[in-house]
């Protein structure tokens, strides 16, 4: 059977109290057991103290339906999708203290043109609405699942609808939910994401016993509060493929052997996580299967060219833990430089640096104040100050560029170029202590010692100016920029001779 509220606009309805068994036709669209279809503002309509056991067809569907309080109910043991807003142009409604559990996989055989293969418990398209203290348990695929797609269905011809995108849409409510137990995800944004223009507040997620807590893709400006990640067999949070920053704070982490706690990807500038004020614990580093506990574990998953370091400040860890940071051993070519300005991801408590240990980003630095992390690849340098630079050559001739300390001559190294998103130009990604240095540039594939026409230098903002340890750093006057010692540029050409120009400006 089905039941379905059909057509009764501002029309309160009240179902309550209703234990409904084998409801559901699999395959057959719109039949569901507690259905309200295009019936616009119902405001005062109540689905409450309910009880959906063995559904073959999604739980409670509210489709182009307003104002609806979906309060106290227990579903349990159904196909497909469970708690639905159905084409994406619903709002105002309220999902209230509900429990979903054992969420199972809509057979292909029977599928209705969605993603109920992929079920979640709390299917959320248009974030409009109140999500208040349900929870999410033992789904296949996952518990809370945010797919903002467009309106779409009967929705997308009302004319409220026109224009509206519901990635984009403030979110009203999402507070003390619990998604545990899931095969996958205990909550996602995957895969189109969500961007709202004001920032949306996740308040008080709990999420354990998931393959992944949460994962945040495709998202920007929302922020994750007061929120408890535990025992998640792959990661507490999964960050990938964002789109401006994201924060997370207050927040508690606990972990085993062989998790991570957030796991990083390299995102583009000003896309990357801010994690303030939060605890991690039980990611004891040694495990007896020779795995580890990575509270923090930053990879290549998805990473882009043009990337920025996550921003953590004030974290906490387990004493016993000997590196709070991870880098993956697929990073050795990138620059990986994360600031621990007050010292607590350091056991000696020192502030500093986490670096990857590879030789452009190592060979400035005063080795002698790093110590290796976990797998040798990441290295904690303490009471180093670093600061990037970005070298653009005005030209997209194929230039190496020599960076050598003018303090230390053995303190030399050739970078190779990159090509970022927003430049098709010859540049250069580099990470360096405050010192002063000479540069020159090698046009390839000579190895002919060139100035090119237009260089220009970017560096990122200063941190660390005024906590301890008060770093000093590089800036552009601490660069001797041109020709080597002992070489003349001469101007038609751009070389650097070691001889004399030219009455023609070029190398004798």
């Amino acid at each position: 059977g089905h039941l379905i509220i059909y057509h009764t606009p501002n029309v309160a309805q009240r179902i309550e109290g209703v234990e409904i068994h084998n409801f559901g036709q699999q395959g057959e669209l719109g039949r569901y057991p507690i259905h309200f279809h295009m019936s616009g503002n119902v405001a005062g309509s109540t689905v409450r103290k309910n009880v959906i056991r063995e559904s073959n067809q999604r739980c409670v569907v509210i489709h182009g339906s307003h104002e609806v309080l979906v309060e106290d109910n227990v579903a349990f043991d159904s196909y497909g999708h469970c708690y639905i807003l159905e084409d994406g142009g619903e709002e105002d409604n309220t999902f209230k203290n509900n429990l979903g559990a054992r969420t199972r996989t809509q057979p292909e055989e029977h599928s209705i043109g969605s993603s109920d293969d992929e079920p979640s418990t709390l299917w959320i398209t248009n974030p409009k609405n109140h999500f208040i203290g349900n929870v999410c348990a033992g789904s296949q695929s996952t518990g809370i699942w945010f797919e903002l797609r467009a309106i779409r269905g009967a929705s997308a011809e009302l004319s409220e609808n026109e224009g509206k995108v519901p990635k984009v849409l403030p979110l009203h409510t999402f507070k003390d939910n619990t998604a545990h137990s899931n095969h996958n995800h205990g909550m996602t944004t995957y895969f189109l994401g969500y961007r709202p223009h004001s920032e949306a507040l996740f308040e008080g997620i709990t999420s354990y016993q998931n393959r992944f807590g949460l994962m945040l893709h495709g998202t920007s400006n929302v922020r994750v509060k007061d929120a408890f990640f535990g025992m998640n067999t792959d990661s507490g949070v999964l960050y990938f493929g964002n789109f401006i920053t994201n924060v997370i704070e207050n927040s508690e982490f606990v972990g085993y052997c062989g998790t991570s706690g957030i796991k990083f990807s390299l995102e583009p500038r000003r896309s990357q996580v801010e994690v303030y004020s939060t605890s991690f614990s039980g990611y004891n580093d040694a495990c007896n299967s020779g795995s580890y506990g990575k509270p923090l574990n930053i990879g290549d998953n998805q990473s882009k060219k043009e990337y920025d370091m996550p921003i953590l400040s004030n974290l906490t860890f387990d004493p016993n833990i000997a590196h709070a940071l991870n880098i993956g051993t697929n990073l050795e070519n990138r620059n990986i430089f994360i600031e621990d300005h007050d010292g607590t991801m350091n056991p000696s408590g020192l502030p500093g640096f986490y670096v990857n240990n590879a030789a452009h980003m190592t060979t400035f630095i005063d080795t002698d104040l790093c110590s290796p992390g976990l797998n040798n690849q990441a290295l904690f340098c303490e009471n180093t100050c670093l600061r990037r630079i970005i070298v653009d050559t005005g030209s997209r001739d194929d230039y190496q560029m020599v960076v050598a300390s003018e303090t230390n001559s053995a303190k030399v190294f050739t970078f190779d170029k990159y090509i970022t998103f927003n430049s098709a130009n010859t540049q250069f990604d580099v990470v360096l202590p405050l010192d002063n240095y000479s540069v020159h540039f090698l046009r390839l594939p000579e190895q002919e010692i060139m100035v090119p026409p237009a260089v220009t230098f970017t560096f990122d903002d200063e941190t660390n100016l005024d906590d301890p340890p008060n770093c000093e750093h590089i800036t552009t006057a601490s660069i001797n920029f041109g020709c080597m010692q002992a070489h003349e540029e001469c101007s038609a050409s751009n070389e650097c001779c070691s001889g004399d120009c030219s009455g023609e400006g070029k190398c004798m």
